[in-house]
């Protein structure tokens, strides 16, 4: 039996440079958690990215005011996203990127609190909530299964 340790901020970083993402793009690695739940029923759908574009702009003040420089700008978010919106990515990819995103975003290193992570999960839910696939639906079916389950995911990678 092995015992399973947590990821450091610094382990995660790295990892991430196995996908491309170095420098100011690991600020961004948490919009994975929102990419996962616009796939999660299988479709980018136009509500979806609706809500992320609105995040896009908060999340990049955020990182700037706690940065307290410029650290990336509106595009530098929207170039991030793009390659997983115009196709639906890996979800090994995904899953593997989700694990990297506790450690670098909301490690104690990294000195951000409950309330952002809290938010952040509510926009995932913003995220699912924004469209159906199907109507009428009924009412415990706003969220499908596999959101459903996406969600319980993210939440899971994030406690």
């Amino acid at each position: 039996m092995t015992e399973s340790k947590e990821l450091s901020r610094k382990e995660a970083v790295e990892r991430l440079k196995r996908f491309g993402i170095t420098g100011e793009k690991v600020y961004l690695i948490d919009l994975i958690l929102l990419i996962e739940m616009i796939w999660a029923d299988g479709q980018a759908q136009p509500g979806e990215l609706k809500v992320l574009e609105n995040y896009l702009e908060k999340h990049v003040d955020r990182v700037n005011k706690r940065a307290g420089c410029l650290v990336l700008q509106l595009q530098d978010a929207r170039d991030f996203v793009k390659p997983y919106i115009n196709q639906r990515p890996n979800p090994d990819s995904i899953k593997s990127l989700r694990e990297l995103v506790k450690p670098i975003s909301f490690s104690s290193e990294s000195g951000v609190t409950e309330k952002l992570k809290n938010e952040l999960l509510h926009v995932v839910i913003d995220v699912g909530a924004s469209s159906v696939t199907e109507y009428p639906y009924d009412l415990d079916e706003r969220f499908n299964t596999e959101e459903k389950q996406c969600l319980f995911n993210i939440m899971g990678a994030l406690s």
